[in-house]
């Protein structure tokens, strides 16, 4: 091996893991001292010699490619880092291709540091060796650092550098390690003598270094804790707003800063509640900053809050990068495998594209970023800021970091000169200077506007800079808004545009490839192209669609951002589409009734089909101008937009059926469309009333006339003959359809009305003035129901779009950049979801699906994005019809359950609902028995029969009726109540059906035991003094029942009664552990207690004794290792049976209210809650298990997953 070989070359994925290991091993193998036998046998030097990583050995060179080939070449040994990332670098899999090629196949080793060899070896790899250690005679291919039990770090850092290094020095495994282990013994030895010569002294330092790491400990553990603690708070501050996508964010934060069981308690409590994330399709309407990779296959575009990665050629978006601020300025380096952004906070950020993922992040600068730059020559990342200091700084080589200050005015604009050694900037005073990058005799310096300078442009050969200044104040003296200046003759009159494009984008000015022409991009006006040499405009391309970036492509060819990814050709001045998402907001949002796709349209004026599934888009049509509202006709076979023009559109092929003026400034909820005929409503000009139109032709049918002045929105019941019309004097006009006659007239308490929305049955009318909503029941039109949306300081507050869901019981309402979840009876607000928090950004149309479990939200930067409401993989919400539900049962097989569902009251028309817990539409009921006041119910063993316990009004008397559920009936048969019934129960043979009293003046309390077929009375159970609250079968056929008598009773065959230990309380809650060992009681003296098979207390916990006070009930698994019990505290506790019986689980996600039951379902599959609220929470057990041992990181990446935001720690 010459001097200038390499003993290895280091192969491995860019990854922050990756890379530890492989900056180890680098060293490791550098550092190693080989035995002197193995020196002497082998005639070699006692130094392996030098070993190549990428990082730490190029020099400066533009090819990258050459320089890595070369290193292969001079290699003894290639070394591959191997972990499940590796398979995914196409750099690592070239490099064992071309090592190979070279012959030396033989010395290929593998280091393995996660995952198993056949998901973390490349294919490219497993090719060379087979994976034992017999092959071939061989050591094996793979040193394995992965980690097992009963081995340290250093141990398995020590035994893989011996399997890597004996091939390298052409001796056994088992002998390089013998000579190690001797050398080692020779080492113990002679530290042995110094040390015990050393020993006192030493002594001392230990105790004074100990001391030292102790408060050093104490510190680090105080700063995380501090840490966690904010961030803590945070989400409780999150909570409290109803912000619980926040709230999930932040304590993801916190259990990464600190893992504490209460931090996953509200984590899970957020998740149960809150809004989930299902797609999201970027727009390209609101580009801050763009670049584009220095071999024009990828284009970086920085908006509000992320930062989204294209392919420059077909457009596909290859990664979304979640940013915490402001993107102010972004940068690829040489390959364009890694992207730098700076913020408006002066952070910085370096991400890898291929994972997603923070390889190094500084705070670079106290002010806003107006550049970034990496040079390939030196591998630094540099910057320039509003502060006037410019900076560069290599991550791979910590402490060559440089700074310099700027002279002169605020700094403005700036670009760097390539070639790496110039800056070009200007500055609020006007100034332009290109300078030497780390300071010196400033090359060009021009006094060039009386304002700021906003953007800089350089051409491709340097010869030309044009510099756009901002817009002059008013009263000063008018200068030329842009200027072109020749570099080599400063004192040479500039050329000044024609005229001025406006105000500046600090991206979009540009010239072409040859600088025969400059472009500038504008908000309003398009991509304007200019003559360099008089300044004359040769084109404007893009109509009014604005413009935030341009840049100059190979040939003729421009790439634009703004409404979309655009690519121009500027001699066919034609255009090709990079993108799929909508380029300027997209404004209004339609679901169709199948709910399988969704339309989105906006001010990119296009109508765009989705796959309401995936975001898959389906199709694209152009519209006559930027669209407001959208409606789809009950079929599902026609789209309506509302924009300048009326257009009627077939959603299969897009085809436009008919058009019309539309006679009015376009508005949201301006059409609808008849339930039943085939009818448009479109609100007509000032005075025209409501226009009736055909939508076989668009003709003029009919005008439904309302008085209050014009027409402000429209809404129709999807499942009713009726239309509700707003008009701008506050009155809303419900009209029959079938007659078009007036039904009633609403008015809110103040104001007028800005949206408009109908419930799908007719029963409810919602609109909103401003920040408040109403809720008229039409059955009371004189009554509404109202609720204000929390204002806030730096925002005006304006509900501009509103709907129900399916059932009537919940609202959604869009404000500014935040979607609100109601209910529509109490007017509570449930949920906030703030997509756009981190920018503050507007939310436009929303649509809900047909089944009201997810929302489709139109973005102001054009984006569409899809969330599901409530529930989660662990969770799952059931509401009633009503608005409470009460009472409920579970069928033997756990699939299916039965919930009494009342009015808010309890009193009025109630039903049952039948829900059935399997698939996709296990949220809704799947059949309803009407018309019935249940106060217990039960299903028979078989599942055929469902039993309810009825009462005949005030506390005396009753009935118990079977429900058939093959045939939707109820039986003939019937048993009277003597008293108004509390507690229902069946045995595990269907033979026996328990019912349990209230406790009213002058009535017997007792249990009655009837027959479950005839329903015929077999017992009367006497014995305890006040009514019941509780009544449960055990698996050996004994009834256990527990009142307001503070008692609880066990019940044999035979009428015996067994009585538990005297509560101090009501006892709400009983169960028996499967194998009977066990007997737990909840009261309402706040304990659960657990008394063994001979009925002696045995323990008792008061962990519900917070809030209410009360303990409400318990119940164990069907596999006896968990006892759950519920109470007025909000929580549901899971107990690890046995032992000391610690709660391992504790679950949220009712609303911070008193949970009355919890029952395990399904052979413990589900464990079912339900709280005082009136909602069935429906968890998944093993989900649940799993989020509770997860490990902080994986929580932070499903966070991330569900809310599109970065989870990552702020220090």
């Amino acid at each position: 091996m010459t001097a200038e070989s390499y003993a290895a070359f280091i192969s491995y994925r860019h990854h922050e893991v990756d890379r530890k290991w492989a900056t180890w091993l680098h060293g490791a193998l550098e550092r190693y001292r080989i035995p002197a036998r193995v020196v002497q046998a082998r005639s070699r030097a006692p130094r392996l010699g030098r070993v190549f990583r990428d990082e730490e050995e190029l020099a400066a060179s533009s090819d990258l490619s050459a320089e890595i080939t070369t290193a292969l070449e001079r290699s003894q040994f290639l070394i591959v880092v191997c972990s499940p990332r590796t398979p995914g670098s196409e750099w690592v899999s070239a490099e064992i291709e071309r090592f190979r090629a070279m012959g030396r196949g033989r010395q290929v080793l593998a280091l393995l540091i996660e995952g198993e060899p056949s998901e973390a070896f490349p294919a490219a790899l497993k090719t060379l060796h087979a994976l034992s250690s017999e092959d071939a005679g061989v050591e094996p291919l793979a040193a394995d650092v992965r980690a097992s039990a009963g081995t340290s770090l250093r141990e398995r850092r020590q035994l893989a550098l011996m399997r890597l290094l004996a091939p390298m020095l052409g001796v056994s495994f088992d002998d390089l390690r013998q000579r190690e282990q001797e050398r080692q013994l020779r080492r113990l030895l002679v530290a042995g003598a110094l040390g015990l010569a050393l020993l006192t002294l030493v002594s001392g330092l230990a105790v004074v270094a100990y001391l030292q790491r102790n408060e050093a400990a104490l510190q680090r553990d105080a700063a995380v804790r501090n840490l966690a603690r904010s961030y803590a708070e945070a989400g409780a501050t999150a909570s409290a707003e109803r912000d619980y996508m926040a709230a999930e964010v932040a304590y993801a934060k916190a259990l990464l800063a600190n893992d504490e069981p209460a931090l996953r308690e509200q984590l899970l409590d957020a998740r149960a509640r809150g809004f989930s994330l299902r797609w999201q399709v970027p727009g390209t309407g609101d580009i801050a900053r763009a670049a584009i990779s220095y071999d024009a296959k990828r284009i970086a575009l920085a908006k509000a809050n992320a930062v989204d990665i294209r392919d420059l050629e077909t457009g596909r978006l290859l990664a979304t990068l979640r940013t915490a601020g402001r993107p102010n300025a972004v940068a690829f380096n040489a390959d364009g495998m890694h992207v730098a952004v700076g913020d408006d906070r002066g952070r910085m950020v370096v991400w890898e594209v291929g994972s997603s993922s923070v390889i190094h992040r500084r705070d670079a600068h106290d002010t806003a970023l107006l550049a970034i730059s990496f040079d390939a020559g030196t591998g630094e990342w540099r910057s320039v800021a509003s502060d006037n200091r410019v900076k560069g700084w290599n991550p791979s080589r910590p402490g060559t970091e440089w700074s310099r200050a700027i002279e002169g005015p605020a700094l403005s604009s700036a670009l760097f000169v390539p070639g790496g050694i110039e800056l070009a900037i200007g500055n609020i005073a006007g100034q332009v200077r290109i300078e030497p990058l780390k300071g010196g005799t400033a090359r060009l310096q021009l006094e060039a506007h009386r304002q700021a300078v906003g953007a800089l442009a350089l051409s491709g050969d340097g010869a030309k800079l044009a510099t756009w200044a901002q817009l002059p104040r008013p009263g000063t003296t008018p200068d030329a808004a842009v200027k072109i200046w020749t570099v080599a003759d400063p004192r040479a009159a500039p050329v000044a545009l024609s005229s001025s494009p406006g105000a500046p984008r600090a991206d979009a000015l540009a010239f072409d490839a040859d600088a025969r022409r400059l472009l500038t991009g504008q908000i309003a006006n398009g991509l304007t192209v200019w003559d360099v040499r008089d300044g004359r405009r040769l084109a404007r391309l893009g109509g009014r669609d604005g413009v935030s970036f341009v840049a100059s492509g190979a040939g003729n060819a421009i790439v634009t951002a703004g409404p979309g990814l655009q690519r121009w050709d500027l001699e066919l001045q034609t255009t090709q589409s990079l993108s799929e998402g909508h380029g300027h907001s997209a404004q209004a949002v339609a679901v169709m009734p199948d709910g399988r796709h969704v339309l989105s349209a906006g001010f990119d004026r296009m109508l765009r089909l989705w796959d309401a599934a995936s975001g898959q888009a389906r199709a694209a049509w152009p519209t006559d101008d930027s669209v407001h509202d959208i409606q789809v006709s009950p079929d599902g076979l026609w789209a309506a937009t509302c924009s300048s023009r009326i257009e009627l559109r077939d959603t299969t092929t897009g085809t436009l059926r008919w058009s019309h003026q539309a006679g009015f400034y376009p508005f949201r909820a301006c059409l609808a469309f008849d339930p039943v005929a085939p009818r448009l409503y479109v609100a007509g000009a000032a005075g025209a009333g409501v226009i009736v139109r055909s939508t076989a032709d668009g003709a003029e049918i009919e005008r439904l006339s309302v008085s209050g002045g014009r027409v402000v929105a429209l809404a129709a019941a999807a499942a009713a003959d009726k239309l509700a019309v707003a008009t701008s004097d506050g009155g809303i006009t419900v009209f029959d359809l079938s007659t078009r006659a007036p039904l009633t007239t609403l008015r809110p308490t103040s104001g007028g009305i800005s949206t408009l929305a109908f419930s799908a049955d007719g029963s409810k009318v919602a609109a909103t003035h401003r920040d408040t909503l109403y809720v008229w029941e039409l059955s009371a039109p004189d009554t509404p129901r109202s609720g204000r949306v929390p204002a806030t300081s730096d925002r005006v507050i304006d509900v501009h779009a509103l709907a129900f869901s399916r059932d009537g019981l919940r609202l959604l309402t869009s404000a500014w950049g935040e979607l609100a979840m109601w209910d529509s009876v109490t007017m509570r607000r449930l949920a906030v979801l703030r997509p756009d928090e981190s920018r503050n950004g507007h939310l436009n149309g929303f649509a809900l699906a047909p089944d009201g479990r997810s929302v489709h939200i139109g973005h102001d930067d054009g984006t569409l994005s899809s969330w599901r409401l409530e529930d989660s993989p662990e969770v799952r919400t059931l509401r009633g019809e009503r608005g409470v539900l009460g009472a409920w049962g579970a069928r033997g097989d756990g699939r299916q359950i039965a919930v009494a569902d009342h009015g808010p009251s309890g009193q009025g028309k109630s039903q049952v609902l039948l829900f059935d817990l399997e698939g996709a539409g296990a949220a809704h009921a799947s059949a309803a028995i009407p018309d019935i006041q249940a106060a217990a119910l039960a299903y028979d063993p078989g599942g055929r029969w469902l039993y309810a316990a009825m009462g005949s009004g005030g506390d005396k008397g009753g009935l118990v009726r079977r429900w058939d559920l093959s045939e939707s009936r109820w039986r003939a048969e019937f048993a009277s109540l003597s008293t108004a019934p509390r507690a229902l129960a069946v045995d595990a043979t269907g033979q026996r059906v328990a019912v349990g009293g209230s406790d009213a003046p002058d009535a017997e309390v007792h249990v009655q035991v009837f027959d479950g077929g005839p329903l015929t009375e077999r017992q009367r159970l006497k014995g305890h003094q006040r009514g019941l609250e509780v009544l449960r079968f055990d698996t050996a056929g004994s009834l256990w029942s527990g009142g307001l008598d503070y008692q609880a009773n066990e019940w044999l065959g035979d009428g015996t009664r067994r009585p538990l230990v005297l509560h101090g309380g009501t006892v709400t809650g009983i169960a028996v552990s499967p194998d009977r060992r066990w007997r737990a009681t909840a009261s309402r003296d706040g304990s659960v207690r657990l008394f063994d098979s001979e009925g002696r207390l045995t323990r008792h916990w008061y962990s519900h004794r917070s809030g209410y006070g009360y303990a409400e009930d318990v119940d164990f698994s069907p596999d006896g290792r968990w006892l759950v019990s519920t109470g007025g505290d909000g929580r549901v506790l899971l107990r690890e049976t046995g032992g000391e019986w610690p709660v391992r689980f504790v679950l949220r996600g009712h609303d911070n209210t008193w949970i009355l039951s919890a029952r395990f379902v399904n052979n413990g599959r589900w464990l079912v809650t339900r709280g005082h609220e009136g909602w069935l929470k429906v968890w998944d057990f093993a989900e649940v298990q799993r989020l509770w041992r997860a490990t902080p990181g994986e929580l932070a990446e499903e966070t991330a997953r569900r809310t599109g935001r970065a989870v990552v720690l702020e220090r």
